[in-house]
């Protein structure tokens, strides 16, 4: 599952952007699950990961 958690123009009226969005992870059908935080900037020269965090956690709930 990804969720976005925020969104935000950079440059008013211009096409920078960033995002922070929220995934699900799993390595398999059973557990060890992650949840990754991820922040994304996107503009006319690409799309690029300026942060990652993961967390291990048991069981995913909504």
């Amino acid at each position: 599952m990804i969720k976005i958690i925020k969104i935000e123009r950079l440059i008013e009226g211009g096409y920078k952007f960033k995002m922070k969005i929220l995934v699900h992870s799993w390595k398999s059908a059973v557990p060890p699950y992650g949840l990754d935080t991820i922040t994304l900037e996107m503009g006319p020269s690409g799309t690029f990961v300026t942060e990652f965090i993961h967390r291990d956690v048991e069981k995913l709930t909504e």
